[in-house]
């Protein structure tokens, strides 16, 4: 396989990781005045699946990061660097390094402004939905420390000799 093709899947991979992240912003931002009522909803259905380990879908985002990982542990390494170099110059491998820890720093810092926001937009709520936007918070602080590696991986395969 490509370069280029693994390089793409890691991009995809890791967009559908940090879905929950990027979505949560995107309700943020678009639906700044809506009710609370529609982000409770939202709220509850990420809380149900980071309370539910045993699903299909918690299992395929808890899998999800370690083949990113090894995919890019593969493809971005500077042995593989070198490699492709001769092909393309290495300026898509180098420069993919760099995008996707840019992402991961975008993400974590997303990932902060959106628990300490969620804080504030919901704290005269209901003990349900607080016990729902808690369960979220502890889903997205999970996929934030993940990520969290992830970049300590990229940054690894950066500084290798």
């Amino acid at each position: 396989m490509q370069t280029k093709h693994q390089i793409t899947i890691v991009y995809l991979l890791l967009f559908v990781y940090t879905l929950p992240i990027i979505s949560t912003v995107f309700f943020y931002v678009y639906y700044a005045n809506s009710s609370v009522d529609f982000l409770n909803g939202y709220f509850a259905w990420i809380a149900t699946l980071a309370r539910d380990s045993s699903s299909q879908l918690n299992l395929f985002h808890k899998i999800l990061l370690p083949i990113i990982a090894g995919i890019s542990a593969m493809t971005l390494s500077n042995t593989a660097v070198e490699r492709d170099s001769v092909q393309t110059k290495g300026i898509i491998s180098q420069d993919a390094r760099m995008e996707l820890v840019i992402y991961c720093v975008v993400v974590i810092v997303a990932a902060l402004i959106v628990t300490v926001s969620t804080d504030f937009k919901f704290a005269q709520s209901e003990d349900a939905a607080k016990a729902a936007v808690q369960n979220f918070k502890n889903f997205i602080a999970s996929i934030s420390e993940f990520v969290g590696v992830y970049l300590m991986l990229l940054l690894g395969l950066k500084a290798q000799s």
